[in-house]
């Protein structure tokens, strides 16, 4: 939107001659008596649009959505006759919030920076709406910044804290800040008190739950008459508080920001590497909704059905295991780790033959997938790099199909060399291969 030029040229002036000529009816129209008490708030309403026509475009311009450049005297000049219409929208009408906000904004500017007038506005602003805690928050921020040096900015919040009890965000956000100050120094205790208070004051800050995950465990003075087992006891106390912490705050992330994929994993993975099985299995749809929002993430959804796949398996809810690889397989019929855990939760529900049917029919098209891998690879290598990541994914599932679910010791030992030759570091590959090597009575290769 283009403004015209001509309107900053001459807005300075035609406001003067506006407000002297406002001011005059106001005095002619009301006594001089009641203009200290009384309330106008036709006239404040007035002011305040007033205000808000001078300093608007200096805020535009500030954040970069403006197509006009003002000079910079002429941007300190509109906030602070801006700063004065609304000093007198508020005087003519104690009750427009909206003007004390907006006075409370420009005290805080750098052109006027006023410390203490911003407060008074504050302190207005916050009597008639008291369940706003942005304006508070803003303060404390704009505070914060003018302290440049640490020990004045955690007296400031230890004189402040005490006044927040109404505002509990911001009493939160006023805490972290005050134990990350409190860590910088090396006051482990203290900053955990701190992180603790933030986080009882507003349950949603996961960022204060996170810097106390972050600490170090709280030394507990051992008792004279303690058990034997005292410190075991308090060891794994600990821990289980800590457990339960790190999935709150996991939890809090995804409660944030539903959308957060990584989020989800994350808590689903707490939740299996803390026995919380039954609890995981509950964020798995949740964590394939969102993957199906994002096709790139295909290959991550065949992992993710996998792994929720072993996770019921475990929990011996074999009904479940059925409907989890029967979605699974509508986009990868031929998968050999999912058709054969299917095999196996089937022989546990009684099912033996179909199982061993499934089984087979898996592994003879597999087979013929991996010849076909076979020939592509052998003729034309490096026009089938694809080809050959799926060949070696092949290979390690294969050794996995033949050590575990359908024990071959002479087919397992085979393709777990390959995979150990293609992949002589990783961990999977060394421990398939050991395994592989205690089915052929290979110990000491095997302990190797």
């Amino acid at each position: 939107m283009k403004i015209p030029e001509r309107t900053y040229d001459n807005m300075p002036q035609r406001l003067k001659t506006h407000i002297i000529l406002l001011l005059g009816t106001l005095l002619l129209r009301y006594p001089a008596s009641t203009l200290s008490y009384a309330a106008y708030p036709d006239v404040s309403e007035e002011l305040f649009v007033m205000a808000r026509h001078l300093w608007t475009p200096v805020e535009l311009q500030s954040v970069g959505y403006a197509d006009f450049a003002l000079d910079p005297n002429e941007s300190q000049q509109r906030l602070r006759m801006a700063t004065l219409l609304l000093q007198a929208a508020v005087e003519m009408n104690p009750a427009n919030t909206q003007a004390a906000y907006d006075l409370m904004l420009l005290f805080m500017a750098p052109a006027i920076n006023d410390p203490g007038r911003a407060m008074d506005a504050l302190i207005n602003y916050s009597d008639l709406e008291k369940e706003d805690q942005r304006p508070v928050a803003e303060w404390l921020s704009y505070r914060l910044d003018s302290l440049q040096q640490r020990m004045l900015r955690e007296y400031f919040l230890q004189q402040n804290i005490p006044q927040l009890n109404n505002y509990p965000y911001v009493l939160s956000e006023a805490w972290t800040e005050l134990g990350i100050l409190t860590n910088e120094k090396g006051d482990l205790e203290f900053a955990r008190q701190c992180f603790t208070q933030a986080f009882n004051a507003s349950n949603y800050n996961y960022h204060s739950l996170k810097l106390l995950l972050d600490l170090p465990p709280a030394p507990v003075q051992k008792p004279d008459n303690a058990p034997p087992d005292w410190e075991k006891n308090q060891k794994k106390n600990q821990e289980e508080v800590q457990h339960l912490q790190t999935i709150i705050y996991h939890r809090l992330q995804l409660r944030t920001n539903p959308y957060n994929l990584a989020a989800t994993i994350n808590l689903i993975n707490t939740l299996e590497n803390y026995g919380f099985m039954q609890m995981a299995q509950e964020y798995y749809k949740h964590a394939y909704t969102l993957i199906n929002l994002m096709p790139e993430n295909e290959e991550m959804k065949n992992e993710l059905q996998l792994k929720q796949l072993l996770s019921a398996y475990n929990l011996e809810q074999y009904r479940e295991c059925l409907s989890i690889a029967q979605n699974a397989l509508q986009d990868k019929p031929d998968d050999i780790l999912i058709n054969a855990l299917m095999a196996m939760t089937m022989k546990k529900l009684s099912m033996s033959d179909e199982a061993e049917y499934i089984l087979q029919k898996t592994l003879d098209n597999n087979l013929e997938i991996l010849k076909n891998y076979n020939q592509l690879v052998s003729t034309q290598p490096e026009n089938h790099p694809e080809t050959q990541t799926a060949l070696n994914n092949l290979h390690a599932e294969l050794a996995w199909f033949f050590c575990f679910f359908k024990p071959d010791p002479l087919r397992a030992l085979e393709f777990s060399q390959r995979v150990h030759q293609t992949s002589p570091d990783d961990p999977r590959a060394i421990n398939t291969l050991a395994y592989a090597l205690t089915l052929n009575s290979q110990w000491e290769q095997a302990a190797q």
